[in-house]
């Protein structure tokens, strides 16, 4: 894919190829941080480790800087940016995605409860699957509340489809806990009901993104976008 194509342009595999190797460079982040997280500027050594990687380089080949990583570093448009987060936050609730981006909210603090006062004796992987989920999906529903629903379309139902699944994936984890500890079994069905309410949310959204045409047909279905 050239560096110059124009994103506007890119069809819902375009996006899901960019959002699967986006997945791939916090799992190579993560399994990177326990090596280097005692070090000085270890998100500095941590990039550099990535970059040796050409498989995880970003579309256009630009890396993000440390800045975006930590959120650190210097703004000159502090005050630009400080008067847009304002305007924005002044409606964000009720825009598309947020209902859904709150109720992972509650349920990341739900399973926190969770884990705190029902430990696993031999592994808290499935804890750790369910926060690592939770902490995905409410990214990428911001991602869908930043942008307004009628652009990139196409974006937007590789969002939605991605959720669906991590959706899927709480729920197999949840089962996974009550098996070992059957008696956080109250617990776990309230999650897994709001789990099934946030599901019907994306399924809505989903239904909405497929019914506005996208601005660009998808160059790999001629008739796409054709009604």
């Amino acid at each position: 894919m050239s560096a110059s194509y124009n994103k506007e342009r890119w069809s819902e595999f375009d996006w899901e190829k960019e959002l699967r190797k986006d997945d791939e460079r916090v799992a190579a982040y993560l399994r990177e941080l326990p090596k280097f997280i005692d070090l000085p500027n270890e998100d500095a050594v941590i990039l550099k480790q990535l970059q040796r990687h050409p498989e995880l380089v970003p579309f256009g080949g630009v890396w993000p800087s440390l800045q975006s990583m930590t959120g650190s570093g210097e703004n000159d448009s502090a005050a630009e940016d400080a008067a847009a987060e304002q305007a924005f936050a002044e409606d964000w609730n009720q825009r598309e995605g947020a209902e859904v981006y709150i109720l992972a909210g509650q349920l990341a603090r739900a399973a926190c409860i969770l884990f705190a006062e029902n430990r696993l004796e031999e592994n808290n992987q499935p804890y750790l699957n369910i926060l690592t989920l939770l902490g995905k999906m409410m990214v990428r529903t911001s991602d869908m509340i930043d942008i307004e629903p009628e652009d990139r379309t196409q974006l937007r139902t590789a969002l939605c489809k991605r959720l669906i699944a991590d959706s899927s994936r709480l729920l197999e984890e949840y089962a996974k806990i009550r098996i070992v500890l059957p008696e956080t079994a109250g617990h776990l069905q309230a999650m897994a009901e709001q789990t099934h309410l946030i599901r019907e949310q994306l399924l809505d959204l989903l239904k909405k993104a497929r019914s506005k045409p996208p601005l660009f047909p998808d160059r790999r279905n001629p008739d796409h976008g054709k009604s």
